[in-house]
């Protein structure tokens, strides 16, 4: 068998060595095709399968951790609002006590103050009160007719002027609510008869006898400014005075 070989150049080959070189030439050519497909196969192969599980185990792991740590994240958010609304509730309480007693102190503060304004705005109208009073003692004339004026001719006070000694009646210098009192004694075996008037219109009277010796009356009117107050007998009276026993006559301004 002839093997003519490329070009121009032939050669002839012996039938046996041609065999041989064919198969050498097919193993090589099958060991190159083989080559060619397992290296693609090489590259492109997907990533062995212990290689994927260890992935989606640490995704899994990381998943946990961070499912735990929400978990604690919110424990902790929980207890946060917990503390909180705890602290609000006490500062609440604090704060409407604090109110409390704001509105306590302040309504005592006022009742205060108004106490203080009331006896403020008393002492004021006492102040303005004018000063009216008067002392008369000592009766001159002792023998008394029935009517007759009884005249303390002698004032210990007398302020304000309203008292006449000469005349034994006090004139209101102010209208207002005055007392009067009168003392009046008398001797054994005689009786003396007065009345404390005003503007001849009775007020207080009595009678005493001659074991009585002494006696005493008074009254308590309203007196108009320029108005009179005297002491007048009502019946024929004789009177006693010394050292020991003082005939008086006395009046005072207690309220306008």
């Amino acid at each position: 068998m002839n093997i003519y070989l490329s070009g121009s150049i032939k050669s002839k080959i012996p039938g046996p060595v041609v065999s041989l070189h064919l198969r050498k030439m097919l193993c090589k050519s099958v060991c190159d095709l083989a080559l060619l497909l397992f290296i693609p196969y090489v590259v492109c192969a997907p990533e062995p399968i212990c290689s994927k599980f260890s992935f989606e185990e640490q995704l899994l792991e990381k998943m946990v951790r961070t499912e735990f740590q929400v978990n604690t994240m919110e424990k902790e958010m929980k207890r946060t609002q917990e503390n909180v609304l705890q602290a609000l509730k006490e500062y609440s309480v604090k704060t409407t006590n604090l109110i409390n007693d704001f509105e306590n102190l302040k309504n005592n503060i006022a009742k205060e103050m108004e106490k203080k304004t009331n006896e403020l705005q008393l002492i004021e109208e006492r102040m303005e009160y004018p000063a009216i009073a008067f002392h008369a003692h000592h009766v001159t004339k002792t023998s008394i007719s029935s009517g007759e004026t009884i005249v303390f001719d002698r004032f210990v006070l007398n302020e304000g002027s309203g008292y006449g000694n000469l005349t034994g009646i006090f004139t209101s210098p102010e209208g207002g609510l005055y007392q009067f009192n009168v003392h009046v004694c008398s001797t054994y075996s005689n009786s003396a008869h007065f009345s404390i008037v005003l503007e001849g219109n009775a007020l207080s009277k009595t009678s005493q006898f001659s074991n009585d010796y002494c006696g005493s009356i008074s009254a308590v009117a309203r007196v108009k400014t320029g108005e009179r107050v005297w002491v007048k007998a009502t019946s024929t009276s004789t009177l006693h005075e010394d050292s020991y026993r003082w005939n008086t006559f006395s009046g005072a301004l207690i309220h306008k």
